[in-house]
């Protein structure tokens, strides 16, 4: 199995179920801006600014949208993400937009990676078959093969 970085660790330990959907997209969030900002610091006031751009951007709400142009949020939200990465809009629109397809991206490796729960399990607690994001300890890569054990879903 190929390893990443150690900086992404935090990722895989959240697909592997450690961790919260919050600190997730927080962390993806930081991940993003500091394509473009060395010492970017995700929070919890930029995170909510970025969901609340998504939203007008897509929403069909038409009284929300106007309440939040009229109430100036909108813009403060903008105005925000674009103070933390030096008024770089390719950086605002990545950490609103990107962050969220990573997100959700991530949701759905969770949702197929092995886990405990998981019928790809067998009674020692090792995957079945080769599964690429599979980081049980307690079988080598490849010992599932070897065992002539197979994935069946």
């Amino acid at each position: 199995m190929k390893h990443g970085p150690a900086e992404l660790e935090p990722l895989a330990e959240w697909v592997r179920g450690i961790g919260t959907a919050e600190k997730l997209d927080l962390f993806v969030q930081q991940s993003i801006g500091r394509l473009f900002v060395e010492t970017f610091t995700a929070t919890e006031e930029s995170l909510a600014g970025a969901r609340m751009v998504l939203e007008a951007a897509s929403s069909s709400n038409v009284l929300r949208m106007l309440g939040w142009r009229i109430g100036g949020r909108l813009e403060r939200a903008k105005t925000l993400l674009a103070s933390m990465v030096n008024g770089d809009l390719t950086a605002v629109n990545a950490m609103i937009t990107a962050r969220q397809l990573i997100v959700d991206g991530l949701h759905k490796m969770q949702a197929t990676c092995c886990r405990p729960s998981a019928s790809i399990f067998n009674n020692d607690g090792c995957c079945r078959g080769p599964m690429p994001l599979c980081t049980n300890h307690r079988c080598t890569p490849g010992e599932n093969l070897r065992r002539g054990r197979r994935l069946s879903l």
